[in-house]
């Protein structure tokens, strides 16, 4: 029987993740082939992705998020895809608009996708959002958490993808419009006729790694 390496002349420049068959995520060594499996954890076959470079660094600190307004982070509050109590939890501290994310440069013309782990607890809803500034007015999606479907897209392309145990990969892409910055994740306590409707979020954890896999968020109740 022939070895992988005789079957497919197969290279990669840096370490990359996957989800491997025990529904968990993994980080593969440089120039090692990444087999993923879905959420079941049936086998997708050999993950091939298109060079890309990721704004979002260091996430498992809940400190590297330095795009906040009117949340609380606590490190180390929940179990993530990575098996570990590594998740983060941020909290609304106000019945307005609070939300969480990083800053990072962007380039007009150029298209970017944000995108978190999540899982429901209470509140079944989530939202990503680009900022304004880079990308024009109301580019954001909500995500239905509970059934595991977009629930509104505005000036993007929303995904939703099942990683089971409840978790789901929620990403949003654009392209930006003029060269600034931010990336954010959102929270609403309020009614927001123009946005969210009736959206309500309290709490949210957002977990381990770079921006691709490994940000986690669980929804409570205050």
């Amino acid at each position: 029987m022939s070895t992988f390496s005789e079957l497919i002349d197969f290279t990669r420049s840096s370490t990359g993740t996957y989800l491997g068959s025990d529904g968990l995520i993994k980080t593969a060594n440089v120039d090692e082939p990444r087999l993923e499996y879905d959420a079941s954890g049936q086998p997708l076959g050999l993950l091939i992705e298109e060079q890309r470079t990721n704004l979002a660094l260091n996430s498992v600190n809940a400190s590297s998020d330095n795009a906040t307004t009117n949340v609380t982070q606590t490190a180390n509050q929940a179990n993530s895809l990575t098996g570990t109590d590594d998740a983060f939890l941020l909290q609304a501290n106000t019945t307005g608009t609070s939300y969480s994310g990083q800053s990072t440069s962007v380039t007009s013309g150029t298209s970017y996708t944000a995108s978190r782990f999540v899982k429901a607890g209470a509140s079944n809803f989530a939202q990503l959002s680009m900022g304004t500034g880079g990308f024009g007015n109301q580019v954001f999606a909500n995500f239905d958490l509970n059934t595991g479907t977009v629930a509104q897209e505005s000036n993007c392309v929303a995904v939703m993808t099942n990683m089971g145990s409840g978790w789901y990969r929620c990403s949003i892409s654009a392209q930006a419009v003029s060269t600034v910055k931010l990336m954010d994740i959102s929270m609403e306590t309020e009614r927001d006729v123009r946005r969210l409707e009736d959206f309500m979020v309290s709490k949210m954890f957002v977990g381990h790694g770079t921006m691709r896999p490994e940000m986690a968020i669980e929804f409570k109740t205050a």
